[in-house]
């Protein structure tokens, strides 16, 4: 049987311009479950979407696959935005993801207009699918909260 890697090479190998990205970004140093680093993020605007490109690497195996999820978040509290799923449209299983490895993973959410974004935040974390169940960080959280 043969296989076939269908990674891309910002899986394998970051290029100049991830290494660069991640150089830039707002460096965080939250892990969920003592296994995924959120190393870092960027965000982008446009008239109604907000980009959002998450840094993260892996600290030690897992057994199982886990969904990160993203949630832009009103001044009350509501979601008004969300995306989630595996790393890079399932093409990396969090169980199969080599320890040590950096991932980039682009997110585009529906946004208000930019001049409204210091009033939200986003809410940033991975969950089991089967269960729902949050991957926790150390101090008992079951996400971060990145402004905007």
């Amino acid at each position: 049987m043969n296989i076939i890697d269908l990674r891309s090479d910002t899986v394998t190998r970051p290029s100049a311009a991830m290494r660069q990205a991640m150089a830039t970004a707002e460096v965080g140093d939250d892990v969920f479950g003592d296994a995924i680093r959120l190393n870092g993020y960027t965000v982008t605007e446009s008239a109604d979407r907000l980009g959002l490109q998450l840094f993260w690497s892996k600290q030690a195996p897992l057994a199982e696959n886990f969904h990160y999820f993203v949630h832009l978040v009103d001044p009350s509290g509501a979601t008004t935005s969300q995306a989630d799923g595996q790393l890079k449209e399932c093409i990396v299983p969090t169980a199969e993801w080599d320890v040590g490895c950096p991932v980039r993973e682009g997110v585009v959410l529906a946004a208000p207009v930019p001049s409204e974004w210091p009033r939200y935040h986003l809410e940033v974390g991975w969950y089991r699918l089967t269960t729902g169940e949050r991957l926790r960080l150390a101090d008992g959280r079951d996400h971060v909260d990145l402004d905007l």
